[in-house]
């Protein structure tokens, strides 16, 4: 009976396991099946997008009318040679996809760049509240220097910090890879890169060729008195900044502009952590010139958390969910943030700290006040402040390379904007280059950190800083 009993069990059990067997079995090919019809899907995609461009192309130049507008592909800057050669080995795209790390060298530099043009904007006005995208200017800077010859190429280098521009082209492409990952599939940083040419300037195809394959940038050529020509141009910076901004190009009519510069960012992420809507409370905000605001403050405290604090101020920063981080930094009570910002090495010292991770660890009370608001720069003088003067004199011819006309830079001009409250943190901006023709750590156990007075914030990712900003009065939009 025993016996009968056991080669029962052993039945069952053969069967129980030649069932899970073939469940799994199928689970497998139906995963190798969904894998496949994913690649297949990505193909699809691919494929289309890549004849959704070519159509595109075609599109604008009719919309505008017959010869009005051109969007310059790859073939049209360069023989079928050089295009296929630049395809294959140094693509815009194919350096994108580098995954090494941005390099320790280019880092400093771009913080020393980050340092010194931030000082000159927050505190060359007193504005209420001021917002700054270094990464833009830096990428904008970038592409033209590839422009330009002699003493302004020479200048150009100095200011930016790098030695050769082929290896700055590289460390560019990975920074911009390294802030376009996405990790929890919900925000976005977007940066975009475009050139539009006046086609009555006859330009140098190899420069052309350079700076759409090297940077990604987008190239237009057309007739600037053509109002199409402007809506274009109006719709392109629309579309890259999710409608943040929609600018006014009519006035190309009158201006007579060479080409324009133009690249964006849009920016969207959530909070790791939710600001719990209950805690939000209102309390007084004191601005610069000692008057109080009510306004709305989001509460939080966690432990174990980071903050840091030196002698003169007190930071901490929030988490979001593509890996980027929102850090505030408190200057102490009686130091205006202006006088904070001026000393040498201040900024970039905390963010280097904070970039690797060389802060303290304990109890943290944050209050931060929900904000938001919109800023305009013109950054002229703050380029020049860094030591960029030839490409704006008249004289000087400092874009040989794109050209024999001898054309300047009429105006560098900056629009931002920014909001946070309990859930994330959206930004937006666009910077625009007009060209003329001329025929130490203290340790501590707890922080409580209280943004009721004015302080600066930084957005970071992968070490990289891409938006700088002062609130002293965070009703003020």
């Amino acid at each position: 009976m025993n016996s009968l009993k056991s080669v029962k069990n052993y039945i069952f059990c053969f069967i129980i396991i030649t069932a899970c067997l073939f469940i799994c079995a199928c689970s497998a090919k139906n995963e190798a099946e969904q894998v496949n019809g994913y690649n297949d899907e990505i193909t699809d995609v691919t494929e289309g997008a890549i004849a959704g461009n070519a159509e595109d192309a075609d599109v604008s130049t009719d919309k505008a009318g017959a010869g009005t507008v051109e969007y310059i592909a790859t073939e049209d800057i360069a023989t079928e040679e050089n295009a296929a050669e630049d395809i294959e080995e140094t693509s815009y795209a194919k350096e994108a996809l580098n995954d090494d790390n941005v390099s320790s060298e280019f880092i400093q530099k771009y913080y020393d760049f980050t340092e010194q043009t931030a000082v000159h904007i927050f505190c060359s006005k007193s504005r209420d509240n001021q917002l700054y995208a270094p990464f833009n200017l830096y990428l904008a800077m970038s592409v033209l220097a590839e422009l330009t010859g002699g003493e302004a190429w020479e200048e150009m280098q100095k200011a930016l910090g790098f030695s050769a521009i082929d290896s700055n082209r590289t460390e560019l492409n990975k920074a911009i890879s390294a802030l376009d990952k996405r990790y929890l599939n919900v925000g976005r940083v977007k940066i975009k890169n475009s050139l539009w040419l006046n086609d009555n300037i006859k330009y140098k195809d190899d420069i052309l060729s350079t700076v759409r394959d090297k940077y990604g940038t987008e190239i237009f050529k057309g007739d600037f008195q053509d109002a199409e020509f402007q809506q274009m141009m109006t719709d392109w910076v629309s579309q890259n900044t999710n409608q943040g901004f929609k600018p006014d190009y009519s006035d190309l009519s009158y201006t007579g502009g060479t080409f324009v510069a133009l690249n964006t960012l849009d920016y969207y992420e959530e909070w790791i952590t939710e600001f719990d809507e209950e805690s939000t409370s209102e309390d007084y905000f004191t601005c610069s010139d000692n008057s109080k605001v009510l306004c709305e403050f989001m509460n939080m405290e966690e432990e174990p958390y980071s903050f840091l604090k030196g002698e003169d101020f007190i930071s901490t920063y929030l988490h979001l969910k593509d890996k980027s981080n929102m850090l505030f930094i408190l200057p102490d009570e009686g130091i205006e943030v202006e006088d904070f910002l001026r000393k040498e090495g201040k900024l970039a010292d905390i963010i280097y700290n904070w970039a690797n991770y060389q802060t303290t660890i304990g109890k943290v009370k944050l209050s931060i006040p929900k904000f938001a608001y919109a800023d305009e720069n013109y950054l002229n003088d703050t380029v020049k402040a860094i030591g960029i003067n030839k490409i704006f004199d008249v004289e000087e011819n400092a874009f040989s390379n794109l050209t024999d006309e001898n054309i300047f830079v009429g105006a560098i001009k900056q629009a931002s904007k920014i909001k946070i409250d309990e859930y994330g943190c959206s930004a937006s901006s666009y910077t625009e280059v007009n060209l003329f023709a001329n025929s130490g750590l203290v340790g501590e156990d707890e922080a409580v950190i209280n943004l009721n007075r004015p302080f600066i914030y930084v957005l970071y990712k992968e070490k990289l800083p891409f938006l700088i900003g002062v609130v002293r009065n965070p009703l003020n939009s």
